[in-house]
């Protein structure tokens, strides 16, 4: 089963027979994420499908239309990995939280954002200089006797 893709329902027998109840555990904008969150719970056992890829991909609706579902029984299991992998999204390293940093800590990244503030673009500085030999250039000019 490791090697086989998602969609490939031959070992998904027991999601199709007759008494099993299908639920949706999280809507999607992107079939990509949906595949990973899928791929997640498959490696977790909770065997999973994923709908509306194909329409929503070609005519988005804006509202998150594709599905993964679950068998209702592994909606517990599943709800509790989709949580776990939602609250670790948007997770970036340089987004840091400086909920625990002391005085040091926010007094060094002070001094960071100032150094930032200060410095100028190169292109910048060659712009005003040009600036500035023209108007010298001007003045002296005006000053000069023909």
């Amino acid at each position: 089963m490791s090697d086989q893709i998602l969609d490939n329902f031959e070992d998904f027998e027991d999601l199709f027979e007759a008494g099993t109840k299908i639920v949706v555990a999280k809507y999607f904008f992107f079939e990509s994420k949906a595949r990973i969150y899928a791929a997640r719970l498959n490696e977790a056992g909770i065997k999973s499908f994923i709908s509306n890829a194909n329409t929503i991909s070609v005519i988005p609706l804006g509202e998150g239309g594709i599905g993964l579902h679950v068998k209702e029984e592994d909606l517990p299991r599943a709800l509790s990995i989709i949580r776990k992998m939602d609250s670790m999204e948007g997770k970036d390293p340089t987004n840091v939280s400086y909920h625990d940093a002391d005085k040091e800590d926010i007094a060094y990244e002070q001094d960071i954002s100032m150094q930032k503030s200060r410095r100028y673009e190169p292109a910048i500085l060659i712009l005003v200089a040009i600036i500035l030999l023209t108007l010298v250039h001007a003045i002296l000019k005006g000053f000069s006797f023909y």
